[in-house]
């Protein structure tokens, strides 16, 4: 994206986006490269081998989908605006689901109806320094090579509430006892 205010829609035509693109040594599916009021909506995403979505200030109801390799991200983020929104995503098959690495405050990460499965790193903002709202999401591991879990920065003031994660997976009664996830009333289970 090179303007203020660029937007990725689907508008219903069924088209997918697969693959990586980049420049000036970013490389992206989708780089917004940290521009104000850049909006990716609604995009089905495949075969991602690097960043599914590179600092945008809105991502929502995308499906995001990893080739599973090594340091793939669903979502990652340095901060563009005070009111950064990355929300309703399915995001599966990552090393990590979503990096909040930096930047100002006021990213908030909330996934109402979607979540991330298979991911590395379900959410990590350890790295931002600036305070974090992340709620409602739903973090699943695939294996024990995965290790979902929500991590957080100390010393902010980061907000963490209605998260979940598996508790028969690696690292999910950590993201626990350090009251960035809660546990689920009941356990996940699959056919």
């Amino acid at each position: 994206m090179t303007g203020t205010g660029s937007r990725v829609k689907d508008t219903g035509s069924g088209g997918r986006i697969t693959g990586a693109f980049g420049y000036g040594g970013r490389l992206a599916v989708i780089d917004c490269d940290l521009k104000a009021s850049s909006n990716v909506e609604g995009i089905p995403i495949d075969d991602v081998s690097t960043v599914g979505g590179l600092d945008c200030a809105t991502v929502r109801e995308n499906v995001i989908v990893g080739t599973g390799g090594s340091l793939v991200s669903g979502i990652r983020t340095a901060g563009v605006t005070n009111s950064d929104v990355i929300r309703d995503n399915h995001i599966s098959n990552t090393t990590f689901g979503i990096i909040v690495t930096a930047g100002t405050a006021g990213t908030s990460v909330d996934h109402k109806r979607s979540q991330l499965l298979g991911a590395g790193s379900g959410i990590n903002t350890d790295n931002t320094g600036t305070d974090v709202e992340v709620s409602k999401n739903i973090v699943l591991g695939e294996g024990t090579a995965f290790t979902p879990t929500i991590n957080g920065a100390s010393g902010t003031s980061s907000k963490f509430s209605e998260n979940y994660c598996d508790l028969a997976t690696e690292n999910c009664q950590e993201c626990v006892a350090s009251g960035f996830c809660d546990v689920p009333l009941a356990p996940f289970l699959f056919p």
